[in-house]
């Protein structure tokens, strides 16, 4: 076995406690249409950027925290965007859902269930080779956090 691996495994688990410590409303799978031509990561975190601006109405997304990861499949022919993300409370799941759909594509939205945890949605996606990541968390705790 790969001694990387333990040590991959470990650093995930670490990372998902931490974002654990954190709230999240909402867990998204985006999408892109083929027509599209998502084929970069850049372009891909462009578009997310710009639903996060979306859905924040006035404040344009600054009080919206996520976490994503945007994926390539096996063969690197296309990306699409994983995500947790709070500050949503103004919206329903249909209404983040077009947010996403209407523009970029097929989209599952879900409500975050803490029990399952970071881990189960989405640090999996940092320690894979086709992968690239975002975070953003600007919350009172984290703030607390930092200042001790």
């Amino acid at each position: 076995m790969d001694w990387s691996y333990g040590l991959r495994k470990d650093c995930r688990n670490q990372f998902a406690a931490w974002l654990d410590q954190h709230e999240w409303q909402i867990y998204l799978t985006g999408t892109f249409r083929p027509e599209m031509t998502i084929d970069t990561t850049e372009k891909a975190r462009k578009c997310f950027d710009r639903y996060v601006k979306n859905i924040g109405g006035k404040s344009k997304g600054r009080n919206i925290d996520y976490f994503m990861a945007v994926e390539w499949n096996k063969a690197k022919e296309f990306t699409h965007v994983h995500a947790m993300l709070n500050g949503v409370k103004d919206h329903d799941l249909r209404q983040l859902w077009e947010k996403w759909f209407n523009p970029y594509g097929r989209a599952t939205v879900e409500r975050y269930e803490k029990g399952k945890g970071a881990n189960h949605y989405l640090t999996k996606y940092c320690l894979k080779e086709l992968c690239d990541w975002d975070i953003r968390i600007k919350t009172e705790r984290q703030l607390k956090m930092i200042r001790g």
